[in-house]
């Protein structure tokens, strides 16, 4: 199932025509991040070299969830459709380039949307879909959903999201996991399957995703390379690390936390510092699934590739990482009673930085640590999860209550 691989047949085969829509629909956890990033860094750079990415935002979200109607967040509202039109406005106004939208939501989008994105963009339009490994998605999305609110244990959510039964009803599981052979056959019958490009992420070959892109776009070899590490690549989350938000948002749950205040205290805050400032240390357990799970995601692996080959859009890479075996734990994965010291200072720096609006970190040759500290710091190597919990829990509720932060002791 191995596609379009060479270079010679990369760059001459994929070039879009001049002045294309490239509408870059994700799906989630497959690079999106890093490539909106990068992307949205050289603006002016791409522009000149022949490709518009509207806006100046990282990517194009609310324009995709407007047109969409769709709400963000648990008790946020639709925005407004002048995201869409001031979007457009720029995209129609350019009669020279080639254009390139991006966000995620739109890999979620029914018959109708899909039609009506189709109809606002005109042609011509070029859809990119990327997908990876299926049994590796699941860990990445279950802990996506952590840094939302989500407050389901991993097993749990993999018994919701692998029952066949689930997958009927997207209210129950989001397209980006149940059904990805069907969004790529939604945009292939309604755009035309010569309008789709699927790529197949591959962490055996890097600058795959990169590569594609620049040969779709007819941009230099190289010009999107990315950057890891940190909140903008989306790194994978240790088992500690995850568990630590799993508990949080347990708590917060039924609290009458508004999703605003958990973007901008958690999701800004505590998961931004730990993802762009720590690294998890090698003795720290990865979030693995199960074998029952990694059988069941093999399979729906095989389904997902034998549809997207009968579906006659262009491919790039090897289907078969879809369903290729991947690493699994047998039974479960171990309890975790106790989280690293760095991983709580740098949850609880990234969650008063949040709270203050003002960064509060400080270089390691400024720390200056009184006598009467001491004791404290020693004590806080010896916290459970349950009491760095206890202690988030205290000073979000009363940032919550108050509009204040709570002074230290």
């Amino acid at each position: 199932m191995e596609k379009l691989l060479t270079e010679q047949s990369s760059r001459e085969s994929l070039l879009l025509p001049e002045r294309s829509r490239l509408f870059y629909i994700g799906l989630p956890k497959t690079g999106t991040t890093a490539m909106q990033t990068t992307v949205s860094s050289k603006r002016e750079t791409l522009l000149a070299a022949g490709v518009r990415y509207p806006g100046v935002g990282m990517n194009h979200r609310l324009a995709i969830a407007a047109l969409m109607g769709k709400r963000i967040g648990w008790d946020g509202a639709v925005p407004p459709e002048k995201h869409w039109n001031s979007m457009m406005s720029e995209v129609e106004a350019d009669q020279s380039n080639r254009i390139w939208i991006s966000h995620e939501f739109a890999c979620e989008a029914g018959d109708a949307s899909v039609e009506r994105f189709a109809s606002n963009l005109g042609e011509p339009i070029h859809v990119v879909i990327t997908l990876r490994n299926y049994a590796s998605t699941l860990a990445s999305v279950w802990q996506q959903s952590k840094k939302i609110g989500n407050a389901q244990p991993f097993e749990a959510w993999l018994q919701r999201v692998l029952d066949p039964s689930s997958t009927k009803t997207s209210s129950s599981v989001p397209d980006s996991i149940g059904n990805q052979g069907g969004i790529v056959e939604r945009w292939a019958s309604i755009v035309g399957k010569q309008n789709v490009t699927v790529i197949l992420v591959d962490k055996s070959r890097p600058k795959l995703l990169g590569h594609s892109f620049e040969d779709l776009l007819g941009l230099p070899r190289d010009f999107l390379s990315t950057q890891s590490g940190g909140f903008t690549s989306n790194r994978s989350m240790s088992l500690p690390e995850a568990e630590l938000l799993q508990r949080l948002n347990t708590q917060i749950k039924g609290k009458n936390v508004s999703w605003t205040d958990h973007r901008n205290l958690i999701q800004r805050g505590a998961v931004k510092s730990l993802l762009t400032n720590r690294v998890p240390g090698e003795d720290e357990d990865r979030i693995l699934v199960p074998d029952w799970a990694a059988e069941v995601a093999a399979a729906r692996g095989h389904e997902v590739a034998d549809r997207i080959e009968a579906s006659g859009v262009r491919v790039v890479g090897n289907l078969e990482t879809l369903h290729e075996s991947s690493r699994s734990i047998r039974g479960s994965q171990p309890a975790v009673d106790s989280v690293p010291m760095d991983a709580a200072v740098e949850a609880m720096m990234g969650l008063f930085t949040a709270a203050l609006k003002h960064d509060v970190s400080t270089s390691k040759s400024d720390v200056k640590v009184s006598d009467n500290s001491l004791p404290a710091v020693r004590a806080a190597a010896n916290f459970t999860t349950h009491d760095l919990i206890k202690a988030l829990k205290i000073r979000l509720t009363h940032k919550v209550r108050t509009g204040r932060s709570k002074p230290t002791s």
